[in-house]
Order: structure tokens, then sequence, then C-alpha cells
């Protein structure tokens, strides 16, 4: 019920949010079309200059919470996406302020772009609210896994950071996360400052070229170039485009974290369960060797099962009934890669594992024709020895699961999946006969990188971090959607790259119009320049793969 609560509450501030935006939408819209109506009617430079005015300060009363943060943020030199929008707003109220005391020929006003402008970042931060409740709404009520980057250094693997997927155990704050970071707003730092000081000096320029009264319309002209069309879109719109596509793989993005921390991303730590879940296998036969040994068979065979986590224990546990409470103490124990468990329990040396382990500890197995018979058709058996005898033979049968089996089809080649297992059965060879894995690296690691690895899952228990990606999907469930994630931050860092040149390129165009021909930049030259950097920056986001 708390964890509900919670969820209620998340979704609340991002439906209010949007609310919210939905408002500043209708604002900036309808003032852009008005003032169009109004540009077009040609009325009185005084008149039209009151209409900018008025409609300059119905939009900030609307939209104060950006505007303010677009100017404040400036001053700090930590610019946002919308500082451009806030000079830009600011220049046009002194440039229309101007107008009422001097009225030089020719004027044109930009207010109309300027306010589409706003009305377009208000579109798009709508729409990545949007995204954010569809999220929410995918996760409720379903059984959803946490994807998380860590740091584990398997220096033989060549392998520094992995990616690990573990069930939801407390619901993370998936609005305040994925409002998290922007990287636009991260590449604005030196950009937005520089661009503003560009603006001056051109303006400046402008008003060499073609006397001082031009300085404060050229000034407004280049600020609206600046305060483009596409200014919230080169991070807002591929996320949003992906993540549609990702909703159906099962997965929710939280924002540029999740990229940033997927992008380089290549291994997957995942355990042996994940691939053979526990309830789908299945205990075919259990031979008991040794009379004496009845009880202690059965008891130690569990016990070692369920301190290794085997995705066997349950299905031994259940066909035999075993209670956890009553299974004796494992006094220690140590899994070897290929072999078995070695372990004392009680007072007796125990060995679990296939005839490799009997061989090293010279214990006579079945011969390989007995084992063949009793393994066909894709079993395995497994030996319990107690004090050097061979006390029982169990065979299991492992069973894939048949949703990540499909998953993994897509997983492609770029990933090496690490296998978290104390299973000698669990290998490379079988994990990809299993899956299909062939061009898919599979490791199942050395027990010290298996002491590592539960380091790191001890870790992520003791100090959670919030996780890079939320998934209906688990283990190999979760790669297609790490692999477009990855994809994602190349189409993200090419859309910031085409907005950044746009606005460059705006510039110098404009400000040269502006010196050889002022009366040739028109609000029509900047929406149709404007709508033109837009092509690259839809084409960017829909060609995404």
């Amino acid at each position: 019920m708390k964890e509900l609560s919670y969820f209620e509450e998340q979704y609340n501030i991002a439906a209010s949010a949007r609310d919210s935006l939905m408002i500043k939408m209708a604002v900036t819209g309808c003032s852009a079309l008005l003032f169009f109506l109004l540009t077009v009617f040609s009325l009185p430079t005084p008149v039209t200059s009151i209409f900018s005015l008025v409609f300059c300060i119905v939009i900030y009363l609307t939209c104060r919470v950006e505007i303010n943060d677009g100017l404040l943020s400036l001053l700090r030199m930590n610019p946002s996406n919308d500082s451009f929008n806030a000079i830009a707003l600011l220049v046009t109220v002194i440039h229309g302020t101007s107008l009422l005391f001097f009225q030089p020929e020719n004027q044109n006003f930009f207010g109309a772009i300027l306010f589409f402008s706003l009305f377009c970042s208000m579109a798009m931060k709508y729409c990545y609210v949007q995204e954010i409740l569809n999220n929410l709404n995918l996760i409720r009520n379903r059984k959803t896994f946490l994807v998380n980057v860590s740091e584990l250094i398997l220096t033989k693997r060549y392998i520094n950071r992995v990616c690990t997927v573990n069930p939801v155990v407390e619901f993370p704050n998936v609005v305040e996360t994925t409002y998290e970071s922007d990287p636009s707003e991260e590449k604005n730092k030196k950009f937005v400052p520089l661009t503003v000081a560009g603006t001056l000096v051109l303006s400046l320029i402008c008003g060499i070229f073609n006397g001082f009264s031009m300085f404060l319309p050229s000034l407004a002209a280049l600020v609206t170039i600046c305060a483009t069309f596409t200014g919230e879109m080169e991070f807002v719109l591929p996320y949003i485009v992906m993540q549609r596509k990702m909703r159906r793989l099962g997965s929710v993005l939280l924002g540029y974290r999740s990229i940033d921390n997927l992008k380089d991303i290549d291994t997957l730590m995942i355990r042996d369960r994940d691939l053979f879940p526990p309830k789908k296998n299945q205990l075919i036969e259990m031979k008991f060797q040794l009379p004496q040994y009845l009880a202690e068979s059965v008891e130690y065979t569990a016990a070692l099962l369920n301190i290794s986590h085997s995705p066997l224990a349950e299905a031994f546990s259940g066909v035999l009934d075993c209670s956890v409470e009553k299974l004796p103490p494992v006094l220690q124990w140590r899994f070897i890669k290929n072999y078995g468990i070695v372990a004392s329990v009680n007072v007796d040396s125990v060995l679990l594992g296939n005839r490799n382990l009997l061989q090293s500890h010279n214990i006579l197995p079945y011969s390989t024709e007995q084992e063949a018979a009793l393994t066909a058709g894709g079993n395995k058996l497994t030996y319990l020895t107690i004090n050097g005898q061979i006390a029982a033979i169990l065979i299991f049968r492992y069973e894939e699961d048949r949703d990540l089996k499909r998953a993994a089809e897509h997983a492609g080649g770029e990933f090496t999946i690490l296998i978290d297992t104390n299973d000698c059965h669990v290998n490379e060879t079988m994990i990809q006969q299993r899956y299909e894995l062939s061009r898919t690296k599979i490791i199942v690691p050395d027990p010290d990188e298996l002491t590592l690895m539960e380091k790191l899952r001890n870790r992520q228990n003791e100090r959670p971090k919030p996780p890079v990606m939320i998934s209906t999907q688990n283990a190999l469930g979760i790669l297609e959607s790490v692999r477009w994630a990855k994809n994602l931050s190349h189409t993200v860092d090419w859309s910031i790259f085409t907005q950044k040149g746009s606005v460059l390129l705006g510039l110098v165009l404009t400000a040269a119009a502006l010196c050889i021909a002022p009366g040739t930049v028109s609000w029509l030259w900047l929406f149709l320049y404007n709508l033109l950097w837009s092509i690259p920056i839809f084409a960017i986001a829909f060609h995404t793969k």
C-alpha cells in the first residue's frame, strides 16, 4: 500500500506538470498566431509595439518559471535550454519599448517567430512529461526489474563495468531521475554565453554599417535566430521517439542518465537462475547407492543446492519435500568451475558435481556409456559422494526460459554475458546451445571472479543507487533495450551538433543580410530558416534504429 501511495505521488507530480505545460502551450501558441495576424495587417508601429509588449508580459507571467530559470542559469554560467528564449524575450521587450519613442523606417517585428519558438519549447516539455506518465503506467502493477551499471574489474577478461538486473525492492523516483540531466544543457555551458556575446558583436557591426538605429532591430533578429524552434527538440525528440519503441520491449529510459550510463556498456551480469527459472527445472530421478546414507543424501543435497543458490534447489526440495529450516548446517563449501562443490556438512566430507570432480578426488564415476544412457534427451547427471563413496546420483533437466530465448535472438554479437553460477553444468557451451547465442560471448567466471561478483551484489544491496533503466524483462530480455539506448546516444550527439550548427550558421547569414540589405530580414526569413533546420532534426530522430 505504501509503494502504491508513492507511485500515485509521483504520478500526480508529473500530471500536474503536464497540465501546467498544456496551459503554457495554449498561451504561447495563441500569442504567436495573434501577433502573426497583427503583423500581416500592417498596423502602425506604436500599436504593434504595444501588442508585442502585452504578449511578452502575458507569456512571461505564464512561463515565468522557465524564463526566470533561463536568465538566472545564464548569470550563474550554467545556462539551460530556456536561456536563449529568455534573452530573446527580454530583447523583444526592450526593442518594443524603444519603438514607442523611436520609429525608424521599414521596421520589422520578430515576436511571432519568438512566440512560436516558445510554443515549440513548451510542446517538447509537454511531450517529455507525457512520456514520464506513459512510463509510469507501463511499470504500474507489473513485475519490474531495475537495471544498474556498476564497476567490476575483471582484468583478464578486459571488463571494468557491467550491467546488472535485479527485481524491484523499493519503487524508484522515476520523475526526479528522468528530469536529472539533459545533454544539450551540458553542452550549453560555453556555447550559450559565447553565442550571446557573438550576437552583441554582430549587432554592433550591423549598427556600424547601417546606423546606430539598427542595433536593437539587429539584436532582436539575431537573438530570435538563437531561440530556434529546435532548441528543446535536440534531445527530447530523439528520446521520445526511442522511448516509444522501447516501451514495446517493456523498458523505461530514465532521461539522459540512462543513455549516458548505457552507451559504453557491453557486458551483462546475470544469474544462472535467470536463464533457467527454478520453477521450470525438473528432478527426473534420484538413485541411492548407499542405504546407510539415505537420509543424509537427501538432506546434504538439499543443503548444498540451497546454499549455492542453484537453479535446481526448488526442483529438488519440491519433489522430496525438504524444509529449508531443517537442513543440516554447511560448515564450509567452495565451488570449482567445471567440477562442482566441495563441502563439509556436519562431520562428513561431501562432493556434489560431475565426473571431473569425482576423478579429481580419486573416486570412480560411472562409465561414459552409462552416463550417456542416463542423460539421453539433454538431461544432466550429478553425483553426490559422502566420505569418498558415491551415495547417490541425480538426474536433472534444465529448462530455458522461452521468452528470454526469443529476446536473445535479437541480442547480436556485441555483448558479453557474464554468468553468476555455482553449478558445474551451467557452462559456456550449454548456454550457447540452449539459447542459440553463438555470436554472443558467454563467460562463466572463475571462483575468484565469482567472489568479486558477489561483493558487487552486496554493495548494490547495501548502497542502492537510482537505476539506469527499468524493465518488465529480466536477464537477456533487456539486451535489445540496451542496444537501442547505445544507438540513441549517437543520435542525440548528432542532433545536438546539428542544432548548434544551425544557430551559428543562422547568426552569420542573418548578420550578413542585415548589413547588406536589412529590409530583407523579416519574420518570414526567420520562420523559413527555422523550418528548414527542423527537417534534419526530425530526420535524425526518426532514423534511430
